[in-house]
């Protein structure tokens, strides 16, 4: 059995505005960090989107995945923990530097 390959992905959160889910605000990955697409949706925790404004962004530990073949996803456990980070955090992390949050030392080479 194939072990999943989990990665640090910075996402951000948006108002659920004609989409298919009861969930009031969502999330997507931040562009610049293929294969993880802005086009994705999240599976993640409410609490993580719905705790922050709408815009707020996090990086999360995740996973690319597909239910049944599907459109692929981008999939984490709620019970993992969630980093808020600044936008210019974002930014650093998705160029591949390291950024420190709550003591926790994060890359997306990680």
């Amino acid at each position: 059995m194939k072990t999943p390959d989990y990665k640090y992905v910075v996402v951000e959160t948006y108002p659920n505005i004609g989409e298919p889910s009861s969930r009031r605000v969502r999330a997507r990955p931040v562009r610049g960090q293929d294969p993880f697409l802005p086009e994705m949706k999240v599976r993640c925790s409410v609490e993580m989107r719905e705790e922050d404004r709408e815009g707020s962004k996090f990086i999360i530990k995740c996973q690319l995945t597909s239910c049944q073949g599907g459109r692929p996803f981008v999939s984490t456990s709620a019970h993992w923990p969630w980093y808020p980070v600044t936008d210019s955090d974002a930014a650093r992390f998705i160029r591949g530097e390291i950024v420190f949050v709550d003591g926790v030392s994060l890359t997306r080479r990680s």
